[in-house]
C-alpha cells in the first residue's frame, strides 16, 4: 500500500483598488507558480488548493496549497 506526505504552504492575495461599480481587484504576486515549480523540482505534486480565508465581501484572499509525495 502506497503511502504519501502532506505539507502546505498559504498563498495570499491582495486587493488593488476599487471600482466605481462596487468591486474590488485580487491579485497575487505570482509565487505560487515559483512555490509550485521549486516543489515539484523536490519531488512534491500539487494535490490540491483550499481556501483558508474569506472576507466579508465574498473575495477568498488566502489559499492552502496541498503538496504530496510518497514517503
Amino acid at each position: 500500500m502506497t503511502q504519501y506526505e502532506y505539507d502546505f504552504e498559504t498563498v495570499t492575495t491582495a486587493v488593488e483598488g476599487y471600482s466605481l461599480f462596487g468591486g474590488a481587484g485580487l491579485s497575487t504576486d505570482g509565487e505560487y507558480r515559483n512555490i509550485i515549480r521549486r516543489r515539484a523540482a523536490e519531488g512534491w505534486r500539487l494535490a490540491a488548493c483550499v481556501p483558508t480565508h474569506q472576507m466579508t465581501g465574498g473575495w477568498i484572499d488566502a489559499w492552502d496549497l496541498i503538496f504530496e509525495r510518497e514517503l
